[in-house]
């Protein structure tokens, strides 16, 4: 259907296309041509759909951002009749009372509980219609969707659909009870088999949210905090001082996308932008509107104490909100986005400051910066001493230059320890053991076993998890090795394609484990009890020892009198600064492979806390190896690892005694 003839079959007077905005002109443009342009479309929908315009537009433009319905304007009642078809095989089929199990009963419970309580202006769900509508749609949904299956939370995200779906057959902005009464059961199939799908194409942006640990909503609130520490920190601090942790406010923010903080209209408001960028906006750019929705809030909150916080956090006063509030968000949280992600990896310090100044939010003082000329220079020489990239020399010559040496001096111990190499026990799919050297360079981990060699790049790395069982093939270990659980050893690395299990033993306890459980186990006593075999692998065995003590101080020798006579030849290109950066390395490389990271130092301790790509709340920092993993990554993933690396860890602890 044209939007002219839905304004001219509507029964109330609509105002004509030529009385409308430049901007809902252009859409009724797009939306009346034969093919969809979609990005077009998606343009304007994030700047919101005017009320000047049909309900039905909003209706059209959901469903053709989220993909439900097709570009091609004669293909779409095909499309709609087959969607409706398919849900109606998908009820059939799963929407048997009578065939539920036990756990699908208990699912089924839980929603029946949770959708009177959904949050909504016009109190549809007290509607019997509306509430089997809403159970049918949430319970084939979690059936359909077992990884994240119903979680309490996903039921508010159905209000602003309804609303949207039932505006253009009830023609009122306002809906009651009585008004869902008249509208035909057929219309109501219809807008529930509409519901479903465009439902399930939003989750499918967010399913992290709802899967076991909820790694979505973990890495969303660490970016929050994160933003809200950088641009209102007497905020962040007082928040701190109160023992407030961003959690106890900002989960249901993020896990109902703040729509139960609004009236329905600033909530369907905001699912426009949410929708015309789906596969981006959750990950990247709802931080920063609740980063933003609390600043808002700054002169207020900063007047509290603890139980005033927590009492205005879960009810803020934005009933009386107009349209115009939540745009003047969006638009702050989009200029703070622009502004932080315009460098990928680190802000633009002087350009945020400049930036911010603007919104009176937040001031930023540095004293030094990468591109100084001596902090380059002096990173060349760091860079030949150690053989890592510029970036990493640089954040290394940045901490001497700021003087603080203790936190150089264990990043280096741990450089040394994973550049050398770490050997560790690979746990495969099936629960066995490998034993495998995991060789770590200044871009990625190269994996290396017997017959095999697999490259793992930083920025493929999506999670860390560090002291904690989590995933299947460390369940069916711990089944078949229960003599060497123990699980503060365990880390998992996190890829889109797969998980990477290791456990990080003693070297000595490596070598034990692999014994006990290799095939070989009866032929090597036999071996060990035999005199003669006895004899010649003893001598074997010291013969190689000796050997490998002469390759090992020949190689040593040879690197140190190779370094020094590089000094010397570059000596006089260097300031004081250089030749004491020189006597700093030499002293605490020379030794490093035999120290261990200090995990009990205080600048130490300031940079192993919580971000959002390394997990270790229940790890002990008693094993010495990761302890080196853990420094080694807090700094290659914060240069090289993905884009949901929000801020730099190390430029925080860089900065900490200059500002």
């Amino acid at each position: 259907m044209k939007l002219n003839e839905e304004i001219n079959q509507s029964p109330k007077p609509q105002m004509e296309p030529k009385n409308i905005s430049h901007k809902m002109k252009k859409l009724h443009h797009i939306l009346n041509n034969p093919i969809i342009d979609i990005n077009e479309l998606k343009n304007i929908l994030w700047g919101g759909i005017s009320c000047e315009v049909p309900f039905i537009v909003r209706e059209q433009c959901w469903k053709l951002a989220l993909g439900y319905l097709p570009l091609n304007r004669e293909d779409t009642e095909k499309v709609l009749k087959k969607k409706r078809d398919e849900y109606e095989n998908l009820e059939k089929q799963y929407y048997n009372k009578n065939k539920l199990s036990e756990d699908e009963l208990k699912i089924l419970r839980q929603i029946k509980v949770d959708i009177p309580r959904t949050k909504s202006c016009y109190n549809i769900f007290n509607n019997n219609k509306i509430q089997q509508l809403s159970e049918r749609v949430l319970f084939i949904y979690s059936v359909r969707h077992p990884a994240c299956g119903y979680v309490q939370g996903i039921n508010d995200l159905i209000t602003p659909f309804l609303i949207v779906f039932l505006r253009p057959i009830i023609l009122k902005k306002e809906i009651n009870s009585d008004d869902i009464d008249n509208v035909s059961n057929d219309e109501l199939k219809n807008v529930e088999s509409d519901l479903y799908f465009c439902l399930s194409k939003l989750l499918e942006q967010i399913q992290d949210n709802y899967t076991f640990g909820q790694p979505g909503i973990q890495r969303a609130i660490i970016k929050v905090k994160e933003i809200v520490k950088r641009v209102d920190k007497s905020l962040f601090n007082h928040i701190y001082d109160n023992n407030i942790d961003f959690i106890q406010f900002s989960f249901r923010w993020v896990n109902c996308l703040l729509l139960r903080e609004f009236p329905i209209d600033i909530s369907i408001r905001l699912l426009d932008t949410y929708i015309s960028d789906i596969s981006d906006i959750f990950t990247d750019f709802h931080p920063y509107i609740c980063a933003v929705f609390l600043v808002h809030w700054s002169k207020h909150l900063k007047q509290m104490d603890f139980q005033q916080m927590l009492l205005f956090m879960q009810r803020f006063p934005t009933q009386n909100w107009k349209i115009q509030d939540i745009e003047s968000i969006l638009s702050e949280a989009f200029v703070l986005k622009n502004a932080f992600q315009s460098s990928p990896k680190h802000f633009s310090y002087l350009f945020i400051n400049w930036l911010l100044s603007i919104f009176d939010i937040y001031n930023f003082a540095l004293n030094i910066s990468e591109n100084d000329v001596n902090v380059y220079s002096l990173s060349k020489y760091v860079q030949t001493c150690l053989n890592i990239s510029v970036p990493i020399a640089i954040r290394l010559t940045l901490l001497y230059i700021s003087k603080q040496k203790e936190l150089l001096k264990n990043y280096l111990i741990s450089i040394i320890h994973m550049i050398k190499g770490v050997t560790v026990l690979k746990v495969t799919q099936n629960g066995k053991l490998k034993k495998r050297i995991l060789k770590f360079s200044s871009y990625n981990i190269t994996i290396v076993g017997s017959w095999s060699r697999k490259i793992l790049n930083y920025d493929e790395i999506t999670q860390v998890n560090i002291g904690s069982c989590c995933t299947s093939e460390l369940f069916i270990f711990e089944k078949s090795c229960p003599n060497y659980v123990n699980r503060m050893n365990y880390i998992v690395i996190r890829t889109p394609d797969r998980s990477y299990s290791f456990l990080f033993f003693l070297d000595d306890d490596i070598v034990k484990i692999i014994k006990e459980l290799s095939v070989f186990n009866k032929l090597s006593n036999i071996l060990k009890n035999d005199k003669s075999c006895s004899y010649i692998n003893k001598k074997k065995k010291k013969n190689d020892e000796k050997n490998k003590n002469q390759i090992e101080n020949n190689d040593n020798n040879r690197g140190v009198s190779n370094t020094r006579n590089y000094m010397r030849e570059k000596l006089e290109d260097f300031s004081d600064d250089a030749i004491n950066l020189k006597y700093f390395l030499l002293s605490n490389i020379k030794f490093a492979h035999k120290e261990i990271v200090n995990v009990n130092s205080k600048e130490v301790k300031e940079i192993l806390k919580k971000n959002n790509m390394i997990y270790f709340d229940t790890y002990d920092f008693q094993n010495k190896k990761i302890n080196s993993l853990f420094l080694f990554l807090q700094i290659v993933l914060d240069i090289y690892g993905p884009e949901i690396w929000l801020t730099s860890k190390f430029d925080e602890i860089i900065f900490t005694h200059l500002n």
